[in-house]
């Protein structure tokens, strides 16, 4: 029992630093170490998981650091052009666990789509559906800190969301609606890159003469 517990808390010790140096790496673009780092992890959170009886909190730290390498391979693929083997890794990902990856998920599968059968409605509505799931877990999304592509991915996220209700794209057009996404995305990101394009939208909603919004 000593041996097992020895195990798990080196363990946890060690999935907690990688995912630091992870974040580290990631400020400075080294996905070379980054792959290095989340390949260890996914070995160590798996021989975790593999253990019988495990403590729900055991086993949620253990899932989201499992989770966690899986996003940032699938991320380095991505920004190789790389959809399929991204999407490959996504795919292991529960994203009640770890809804940071629904942005990115939906955006290689809108490209993933396009890029096949060239259908842009079914690519738009592949898309929408992780954006939505952003919608729904903003605060779980927010708490594992994004920065750089994934904020990026956010921020497209908000604005398909808000072009969802301007354009009344299966739903009632709502300006209103529509200018709040925006206005959300502006409130929680930090990165210049990220907050451009969600301000540059937003400029373009005036309040009428009469009152109320329009898009010009």
């Amino acid at each position: 029992m000593d041996s097992k517990n020895d195990f798990i808390q080196s363990a946890q010790a060690f999935i907690s630093s990688s995912i630091a140096s992870v974040m580290t790496h990631r400020l400075y673009n080294d996905w070379e170490n980054i792959t290095n780092s989340c390949s260890q992890i996914i070995d160590v959170a798996t021989k975790v998981l593999s253990i019988n009886d495990l403590s729900p909190d055991t086993k949620y730290e253990a899932l989201r650091g499992l989770y966690f390498a899986l996003h940032n391979l699938a991320l380095s693929s991505y920004l190789d052009d790389d959809y399929t083997t991204a999407l490959n890794f996504l795919n292991n990902i529960d994203l009640n666990v770890f809804p940071l990856s629904a942005p990115l998920l939906g955006r290689c599968n809108q490209l993933q789509i396009s890029s096949i059968t060239n259908d842009s409605e079914q690519a738009w509505n592949a898309m929408l559906q992780y954006a939505r799931i952003l919608d729904e877990h903003e605060d779980e999304v927010f708490a594992e800190n994004p920065i750089g592509i994934d904020q990026l991915l956010i921020s497209r996220a908000y604005i398909n969301l808000s072009l969802t209700y301007r354009g009344g794209l299966g739903v009632p057009r709502n300006l209103e609606t529509a200018q709040r996404y925006l206005q959300r995305g502006i409130a929680r990101l930090d990165e210049d890159d990220a907050l451009a394009p969600l301000q540059e939208e937003l400029s373009h909603y005036k309040t009428g003469l009469f009152g109320g919004l329009k898009y010009v």
